[in-house]
């Protein structure tokens, strides 16, 4: 794998470690797979595949979130928005509701 770079440090890092080790198994997967193609063995093939799905489950725990785009965020805008004007049209109607009952 060889050393971490200069400048990495904390989560950058970490991200570091996981890509090679995730392209190290891959790497390590895609030998045997030739392998099998060729009548060798499939012994290990199921650890490794596993060991691949964890440690792309860790790396993907670790991967900072990326920003919404102006999209994105406008639409949960647009949605807040639409439900505050449910919550208050369903008010207006509950308070007309009991006027009526009271009156």
């Amino acid at each position: 794998m060889g050393p971490i770079p200069a400048g990495l440090a904390g989560l950058a890092s970490d991200l570091w470690v996981y890509d090679r080790r995730i392209e190290q198994v891959m790497r390590l997967l895609d030998t045997i797979y030739q392998g099998i193609a060729g009548g060798g063995s499939a012994h290990g093939v199921g650890s490794l595949e596993k060991l691949l799905a964890d440690l792309m489950k860790r790396r993907a725990e670790i991967r900072p979130v990326p920003p919404p785009s102006a999209d994105e965020e406008e639409q949960r805008w647009r949605g807040d928005a639409k439900a505050v004007i449910r919550a208050i049209e369903q008010g207006v109607v509950e308070a007309e509701q009991r006027a009526a009952r009271a009156a």
